[in-house]
């Protein structure tokens, strides 16, 4: 998560410096500093609070700013409020626009070594299991299976699986599997797209893999019922670097465009809203990661397009409510009076951190 602060923080920093802004500090992390060091104008650190983090920019909320001689100037052509509003938006967006392209060079580094488990922000499941549990467990089902039919259902993907078993309302299963005689996964066969460039690579049971049924029952959940196995799932790859890069592009588009509908929803109420703290992010990064590397490498890629997305809200505090008050001033021709400015921006970091708690709080609770 703080490689996503950092990476956050580094869009505002560097466009800043591109203007010829000052920053006084880059911080990662809230609080006291830990460890800090003194650049040529800036002051980088690691504050005692580990999460989040910021860049203080002169003049963010005011047009003055003290000088070494302790006088009051108004003339700083450094500070931010200086700087004509085109310039100030930029700054303001170049921190989401960090995470964006964090995570187009995430997705097609995925695609280019044909690992990448999603394509427009779907994965699609194989019938060869890739965890077991529960059930399937207890009836003797193992990793590297592939399940070819259920009571005479073929199966030919893990949605016709958990169609099929969606069917049968608790009755006794029939499954045939194969099984590799040596219990190594299938080998590998790829299929490709020249349209798009996209590269599919799932597995291929061979023909002696000797057949084996197994009779079991469905686990009950409030889900539906269950037989207690993830499915291994088709990887992406793309044919060449340029097709890796425009696939990264077109997957973060897609992330983009689910998460807005999925924001749309809660507006709507029609899907109630959902909020995470680092623990319950730390939970995920977790299971991602004993799924594999790869399936943890593009959490984090949603993760920064989280980031992204989220600091783009027009809400004080965050860089989506920055940019509101740029344009307003944009549009009027006349900006907001930066003590008002300030109140509200400090207020919205106020709810902000309470609200941070809160979930913290509660979340920690659930797990005990």
């Amino acid at each position: 998560f703080n490689i996503l602060i950092l990476v956050h923080e580094l869009g505002h920093f560097l466009a800043a410096r591109w203007f010829g802004m000052k920053a006084t500090r880059f911080s990662i992390g809230f609080g006291p500093a830990l460890i800090k060091f003194h650049g040529k104008e800036t002051v980088f650190q690691f504050a005692l609070i580990p999460f989040g983090g910021y860049v203080q920019l002169e003049g963010l909320t005011r047009s003055s700013h003290r000088r070494r001689d302790g006088r009051i100037s108004d003339t700083s052509t450094h500070a931010l409020r200086e700087h004509p509003p085109w310039q100030r938006a930029i700054v303001m967006v170049a921190g989401p626009m960090a995470n964006f392209l964090l995570a187009v060079l995430t997705y097609s580094v995925l695609f280019g070594s044909s690992t990448a488990v999603t394509y427009d922000w779907r994965h699609e499941g194989t019938q060869v299991v890739r965890d077991v549990s529960g059930a399937a467990l207890a009836a003797g089902i193992k990793p590297y299976d592939s399940i070819e039919s259920i009571n005479g259902y073929p199966v030919r993907s893990f949605s016709q699986l958990k169609a099929v078993v969606g069917k049968t309302a608790g009755q006794t299963l029939r499954i045939t599997i194969r099984r590799s005689p040596n219990g190594e996964p299938p080998p590998i066969q790829k299929k490709v797209d020249d349209k798009t460039g996209l590269v599919l690579s799932f597995p291929k049971i061979p023909n002696d893999w000797p057949s084996h049924v197994i009779e079991m029952t469905a686990e009950k959940t409030p889900k539906g019922y269950v037989l207690g196995i993830s499915p291994d799932v088709i990887r992406f790859g793309a044919q060449s670097l340029t097709d890796a890069v425009r696939l990264g592009v077109v997957e973060t588009w897609a992330v983009v465009k689910g998460m807005m509908r999925i924001v749309g929803r809660w507006f709507e109420g029609t899907e109630a809203v959902q909020l995470a703290s680092v623990v319950k992010m730390a939970d995920a990064g977790a299971d991602t990661l004993k799924m594999g590397f790869e399936w943890f490498i593009s959490f984090m890629a949603i993760l920064s397009i989280n980031l992204g997305v989220i600091n783009l809200f027009p809400l004080p505090a965050l860089d989506g409510g920055r940019l509101l008050f740029v344009g307003i001033e944009a549009i009027s021709r006349k900006a907001v009076p930066p003590l008002v400015e300030s109140i509200i921006h400090g207020v919205g970091m106020l709810l902000l951190m309470i609200l941070m708690v809160v979930i913290v709080v509660k979340e920690i609770a659930e797990k005990f």
